[in-house]
């Protein structure tokens, strides 16, 4: 009679289950960082400002896995004080070998907000050693560069997106070897659609049948003058 061992498949679906919880909890932090950019009753635009902290998170991995950002100084002390409304994060730690990293928040773009116009994102940031880009929903704003000393770097750029909903917001910063890091603060501003005139409810046949007596009384009154 043969006989299988079953022990390294249940090993495998634990791991399965295990990196399938460890995605799913990724993605859920995220989403519960999303910051919302969405217009109100008569406004023409609306902004929001993000800056770095610790409620963003990094990958090195290329954004398969994410873990909460830590606040960081430079052991060094080369970095620069962050730009107002944002704090340093990553690892400034010395002896950290070359890497690439990923910062995200998550943006979440209200119904409010007309997507046929492009987005504006200005931003003010720090990073340790260069900022390859700067993304939203995947798709680049134009900024990059940067240094870790002297005045921040103030950059803009645009970006579009198709419709209402959350879109990860990635920094990318190059690290050429020993601390790195980012501080940023970044103003994203949405031009908001316009009112809609109000139709009359397909369902309302009082409305119409209110416009068809008003019709009828003017024509009355009408008659009655010519009649005159």
């Amino acid at each position: 009679m043969l006989t299988v061992n079953s022990a390294p498949a249940i090993g495998l679906k634990c791991i399965g289950f295990g990196l399938a919880a460890l995605v799913w909890a990724s993605a859920a932090q995220a989403q519960s960082n999303a910051v919302l950019l969405d217009c109100g009753t008569g406004q023409s635009t609306a902004s929001v400002t993000i800056g770095t902290d610790a409620s963003w998170s990094r990958s090195s991995d290329g954004g398969s896995t994410w873990a909460p950002a830590a606040i960081t100084f430079d052991v060094n002390g080369s970095w620069s004080t962050a730009p107002t409304g944002s704090s340093w994060i990553g690892n400034g730690a010395g002896g950290q070998p070359a890497s690439a990293q990923q910062f995200l928040r998550t943006l979440r773009l209200g119904s409010g907000v007309d997507t046929s116009v492009p987005l504006t994102v200005s931003s003010s940031f720090l990073v340790d050693d260069s900022l390859t880009g700067l993304t939203i929903g995947g798709l680049s704003t134009g900024i990059s560069g940067g240094t870790y000393t002297g005045a921040p770097t103030n950059a803009s750029g645009t970006v579009s997106l198709p419709s209402a909903g959350d879109y990860p917001l990635v920094a990318l910063v190059n690290n050429s070897g020993g601390g790195y890091g980012v501080a940023m603060s970044l103003t994203i501003t949405g031009t908001c659609r316009a009112t809609p005139v109000a139709a009359v409810p397909a369902d309302a046949p009082w409305a119409l049948g209110t416009l068809t007596g008003l019709i009828a009384l003017l024509a009355t009154l009408a008659a009655r003058r010519r009649r005159a």
